[in-house]
């Protein structure tokens, strides 16, 4: 596949804090239902199904196959395959084992997300790739795929790459913010990044501030992480990976009554995909390492 200008490829070296940071992601990402409320309208219907269908099982590998298949013959390029190849390979990318593998992926991810970006603007489609009214922003889910691949690239980079690509992590998705307010993918994004950031030791977050500068490192706060976790449930009350990640930001404030009721109500929850039962296993997890 033929790297498009703008994503480097690096030595994979062990991760500064910044790279820490994002590294939370690699639980995160997969646990996100991400439904789509759109029917599926193009010639491509069937496949957007599989793909959604395959996605919710956790194949994600073979969803991969599938849209490369069609994505390099030409016949398919539009929006929908693009930002579900995104998807896919980001995802994909957080389970597979060791860096080198992973940072394939995850360029991956970065490459098609950028093309998603590109074809979401140029045609103003959203998610199922049908036209959205005069006026409407384009979708941001090829946006936030691609950033959420550069925030997973990030945990396998050395510190001054790993600090570039937190700070594109950053910017991005205050930027996808300001055309999706309401979107709590986009929430639990910058919630997690602020999260991670400001769980980072002291010492690391002021080295890291002198080597490598950067607006997270600057920029995180308590308040926001919490702002935009709880965002996220409130958008998407169902999702158990955003109570999951709630849970952890209560813990993280020392507020364990909190976390663990969210947690409670996780592991209460029927498990109707794969992400859910990831989640609900994050949950089991959780209340046995607290005692309950």
């Amino acid at each position: 596949m033929t790297e498009q200008p703008g994503t480097r490829r690096r030595a994979t070296r062990r991760p500064g804090p910044v790279g820490v940071a994002l590294a939370a992601l690699v639980c995160a990402v997969p646990l996100a239902a991400q439904a789509e409320p759109e029917a599926h309208p193009l010639a491509d219907s069937a496949l957007l199904a599989r793909a959604d269908s395959l996605h919710a099982a956790g194949e994600t590998e073979r969803v991969l196959d599938e849209l490369r298949a069609h994505l390099a013959a030409r016949d398919s390029t539009g929006y929908a395959l693009l930002w579900r190849a995104a998807r896919a390979a980001a995802v994909h990318g957080a389970t597979v084992p060791g860096p080198y593998p992973q940072n394939h992926y995850f360029e991956e991810g970065m490459r098609w997300g950028a093309l998603a970006e590109a074809e979401a603007v140029r045609t103003r489609s959203g998610p199922s790739g049908r036209p959205l009214p005069p006026g409407s922003p384009p979708d941001v889910s090829g946006a936030y795929w691609g950033l959420t691949a550069t925030g997973l690239r990030a945990q396998n980079a050395a510190p001054s790459y790993g600090a570039e690509l937190a700070d594109s992590v950053w910017g991005g998705g205050y930027a996808l913010l300001d055309r999706a307010p309401a979107d709590p993918r986009v929430h639990s994004l910058l919630g997690l990044l602020h999260l991670r950031v400001m769980t980072l030791p002291g010492t690391e977050r002021r080295i890291g501030r002198i080597l490598f500068g950067g607006r997270v490192l600057d920029g995180a706060t308590w308040d926001d992480a919490e702002r935009h976790l709880t965002r996220a449930v409130e958008l998407a009350p169902a999702d158990l990976g955003y109570l999951m990640d709630l849970a952890r930001l209560h813990d993280a404030r020392g507020r364990p009554t909190a976390a663990r009721m969210l947690a409670q109500r996780v592991v209460a929850a029927p498990a109707d995909s794969h992400a859910d039962r990831q989640a609900i296993q994050r949950a089991r997890d959780f209340l046995k390492r607290s005692g309950r």
